[in-house]
């Protein structure tokens, strides 16, 4: 985006993220801005670009809640149900899986919201980057059915894919559950630096192992 103004920074976070706290953000910058539980995905697109006017953006980054699933062994922990463990995982192990989706706004990011995104499209510098600080949002679990009777594949690095090929940024995406950095007096919240192995989603579809710290 060749516009000759200043490359932008943008944190977004999730409101909701703590159960009756009414977060704001650490240091609140004029381009950061807490999205309200009611915005749908093409809402938030949509402030994202009114914030940035004709600036481009540098980094946006995303704090939020990743959807996970808690699995005993080859288990779904809520409901009992027997789960297809992906390649390489251990019956033997209890942990949660993540690569769901991520809960922001009304609808939360997922394979269906994740093209309201190609709005931002051309709006990044060419080095310009999504870091996405959401629990195991780059995860891959097992396909399980939800209590309501969803049906969830778990399939982080495709949704992060899709999430850089939208908006012509790379995406920075974490395996593990993450940290926000919250001080519970003044209700503000920042990310820390990310837990375990992130990967780099570029929008030509490559994935990589990131060893840069973000």
């Amino acid at each position: 985006m060749g516009s000759g103004l200043d490359a932008i920074q943008m944190r977004i976070v999730a409101d909701g993220l703590e159960d009756n706290v009414k977060l704001k953000i650490s240091d609140k910058g004029p381009t950061d801005f807490l999205v309200p539980e009611s915005f749908t995905m093409k809402d938030i697109v949509a402030k994202i670009g009114s914030i940035a006017g004709r600036n481009p953006i540098g980094r946006l980054t995303l704090m939020c809640h990743g959807i996970g699933m808690m699995a005993e062994g080859e288990i779904n922990a809520d409901n009992g149900q027997v789960l297809r463990l992906p390649p390489g995982a251990s019956k033997l192990v209890s942990r949660i899986y993540g690569g769901y989706g991520l809960i922001i706004g009304r609808e939360g990011l997922n394979s269906l919201t994740v093209r309201d995104w190609t709005a931002l499209k051309g709006r990044f510098t060419p080095t310009g980057l999504v870091v996405v600080c959401g629990c195991a949002a780059a995860d891959s679990g097992p396909t399980y059915t939800t209590a309501s009777g969803d049906i969830l594949t778990g399939d982080g690095p495709a949704l992060m894919k899709a999430l850089s090929a939208a908006t012509g940024a790379s995406v920075v995406a974490a395996v593990r559950l993450q940290q926000l950095v919250m001080d519970w007096y003044l209700s503000t919240v920042d990310r820390g630096a990310f837990v375990g192995p992130t990967y780099l989603f570029k929008p030509d579809g490559t994935q990589t192992l990131n060893v840069a710290s973000y």
